[in-house]
């Protein structure tokens, strides 16, 4: 194939021919009356490309250039070459076709849509780890304004349940506040500060003193686990991904608070309600509560789970395999329990003050 040869000594065009070698991977170029120079295709960079012409150099000192002009070689220099460097790659890929491109630009958006939909929201669940327990509790005050901006408190059962909370964990009570609001919603959620919130007409349907504790369980577990926080900055990956892109920390603080109003109504999802059923069974053991309460509780709930959804069934699902697990752990890590003649007391206690 003719070729113009450039030897790097000077810069005369030299009239030569080229061959490709396929099989040693090699290109061979002749100039008459010299020595024929023998190419690796690995040494060969690619300086210039389009449709009916190819230009190759190769060596540093001196650097020599060959350029053809012959679409034919150009397509089967591209095609037979499988060293992967310098350039060869690339317009590979430029010249692969219509066809290829569609492919590759499909993968590229599949990979896109992975990492938006799974890769980012799955780091940015985790990059709570980096946020203060300081940020929880301005997150959850604010949380709280909003959830009980509406609503009316009911002051005297309020104090009963905390009481109440102090008696089932003496150790831990100081960390939380519980919050009887008057309402005929069967609904109970925690907010990563600690406050959490129980409907009267939860409190109506639960019967015994551990089935109320395996419903506060369940929730301080939720805080602990700083679910709200998670599952708020997993719904918001995409500022978060663009706030770490532009380095702007405070934007993505402003966000994060912006949306704290909607964390009583974040649906937490199978895994999250798992590890708060096994992390409030746990508590019930540390303080020898019966764990059965948990599930008595559970299966009254599922009774209500009819076409309108009631809100604590909204966010926290009960399911039949929920209920089985939770069986299964009981039997699998049995414990002693013992009466806690206190907690019936202040559960009627607090049943009669929902009766005024």
């Amino acid at each position: 194939m003719d070729a113009v040869f450039y030897n790097g000594v000077s810069a005369r065009p030299i009239d030569s021919q080229v061959s490709l070698l396929e099989e040693e991977q090699q290109l061979l170029i002749t100039v008459d009356g010299e020595t024929p120079i023998l190419i690796a295709f690995s040494e060969i960079a690619i300086s210039h490309s389009e449709k009916e012409m190819i230009v190759l150099s190769f060596g540093k000192n001196p650097n020599r250039i060959v350029e053809v002009k012959d679409e034919s070689f150009r397509n089967q220099f591209l095609k037979c070459n499988h060293s992967g460097k310098k350039g060869i790659t690339y317009f590979k890929l430029i010249n692969a076709g219509w066809k290829a491109h569609a492919l590759f630009a499909l993968l590229i958006l599949a990979i896109c849509l992975c990492t938006y939909f799974y890769f980012i929201p799955f780091v940015a669940e985790r990059a709570v780890t980096i946020l203060p327990l300081s940020f929880d509790k301005k997150v959850g005050d604010i949380a709280f304004e909003q959830a009980i901006e509406d609503e009316e408190i009911d002051s005297a059962a309020s104090i009963i349940m905390n009481t109440y909370l102090k008696s089932m964990m003496p150790n831990e009570y100081s960390k939380y506040h519980l919050n009887v609001v008057k309402s005929n919603e069967l609904n109970a959620f925690a907010l990563p500060n600690g406050e959490i919130v129980i409907y009267t007409r939860m409190l109506k349907q639960i019967k015994t003193e551990d089935e109320l504790s395996g419903l506060l369980s369940h929730e301080i577990s939720h805080v602990t686990n700083r679910h709200s926080m998670r599952l708020l900055c997993k719904s918001l990956s995409g500022y978060l991904l663009l706030s770490v892109m532009l380095n702007d920390v405070n934007g993505l603080m402003t966000m994060i608070l912006d949306n704290a109003n909607n964390l009583q109504q974040l649906s937490f999802s199978r895994g999250y309600e798992k590890e708060a059923d096994l992390s409030g069974l746990a508590i019930l053991e540390r303080y020898k509560i019966n764990p059965k309460g948990m599930i008595h509780l559970f299966e009254i709930l599922q009774k209500e789970n009819t076409t309108n959804l009631p809100g604590f069934l909204s966010t926290h699902p009960v399911t039949a395999d929920r209920i089985l697990y939770i069986k299964n752990h009981i039997e699998n890590h049995p414990y002693a329990f013992n009466n806690h003649l206190e907690l019936t007391l202040l559960l009627n206690k607090v049943k009669s003050q929902l009766l005024n």
